[in-house]
């Protein structure tokens, strides 16, 4: 860097941080965009459903550093966990969707994931199906908590898209985070640093 050059604004900032001023800068700028969802959101709309996913990922008490999976295609929830989990410090972890059981147990096996949140179906992946396979006792959850002994870190499956019963779904936890006062998420946010990680 010359001594012209400023570094970037972002410099040093959370992702949290960078969508708190972005937000407030430019409130009706376009955000996000999923015509096939005919999902349509500008940054002030962005900001708040993204707070609305970290109070629920609170209310889920998922700690910072802790590691949450997404076993998705593209979805608007797909950009909202990804800000909201930075928001609070939790790891998103991605994982393929075009996964088969057993390559979903090696993920699951491999990345201490506490919470994974998962989609219905595309093409030919059923995805409820196939992580009822790869974790069997997904038959005794109830409100998406569950306890296995191949993952003993998983205890919550939320599921993004209508579910079979046991899964939590993505709406219920929206609402289980109402109960989470804005300074319980003010707090968990000025914990954060900018060299935190945030995915793998």
């Amino acid at each position: 860097m010359t001594a012209l050059q400023e570094p970037p604004w972002v410099d040093g900032l959370t992702i949290g941080q960078v969508l708190a001023e972005t937000s407030r800068k430019f409130p009706e700028r376009e955000a996000l965009v999923f015509s096939q969802d005919r999902v349509r959101m500008n940054y002030a709309e962005f900001a708040a459903e993204v707070r609305d996913v970290a109070k629920g990922l609170l209310a889920l008490d998922i700690e910072p550093g802790e590691h949450v999976g997404i076993w998705a295609t593209n979805l608007p929830q797909w950009t909202l966990l990804q800000f909201g989990a930075a928001s609070i410090g939790a790891v998103l972890v991605t994982i393929n969707p075009a996964y088969r059981a057993f390559e979903l147990r090696h993920a699951l096996e491999q990345s201490d994931i506490v919470a994974l949140f998962l989609t219905d179906e595309f093409k030919s992946s059923h995805y409820y199906a196939l992580f009822e396979a790869a974790c069997p006792e997904m038959a005794q959850a109830n409100d998406g908590k569950l306890s296995s002994a191949s993952f003993p870190n998983l205890r919550r499956a939320i599921a993004i898209k209508p579910a079979p019963t046991g899964y939590l779904a993505w709406n219920s936890m929206i609402e289980a985070g109402w109960s989470i006062e804005d300074s319980e998420l003010e707090a968990a946010e000025r914990r954060l640093r900018a060299g935190d990680t945030v995915n793998i």
